[in-house]
C-alpha cells in the first residue's frame, strides 16, 4: 500500500482490536492483500509462508506461538536470492 509501512500497518491492526488468537491471520491476509499482490515475493517462497502458517494452524490452541510463526513467514518471504 502506498504510503504505509509495516508499523503504521501493525498499529491499523492494534486499532482494529484483532484479538491475540487472530492476529497472525490478520497480519498475513493484510499482507497477502497489499505485498503479494505487487509481484515481490516468488511463488515458491509464497507457497513456504502459507505452509508455515498451515502448520501453525493446525497445532492446538495452547500450542500455538504466533510470535515464532510470523518470525518464520517474515524470514522466508524476506529471502531473496542472489547472484553474483
Amino acid at each position: 500500500m502506498a504510503g504505509k509501512d509495516s508499523a503504521s500497518g501493525f498499529i491499523n491492526l492494534l486499532r482494529r482490536h484483532i484479538s491475540a488468537r487472530a492476529v497472525l491471520r490478520v497480519c498475513f491476509e493484510e499482507w497477502k492483500k497489499s505485498a503479494a499482490p505487487a509481484g515481490s515475493v516468488s511463488n515458491a517462497r509464497l507457497q513456504r509462508a502459507e505452509a508455515i502458517w498451515e502448520e501453525e494452524q493446525a497445532r492446538p490452541a495452547g500450542q500455538r506461538n504466533a510470535v515464532a510463526a510470523y518470525n518464520r513467514i517474515s524470514e522466508t518471504l524476506g529471502k531473496r536470492k542472489h547472484t553474483l
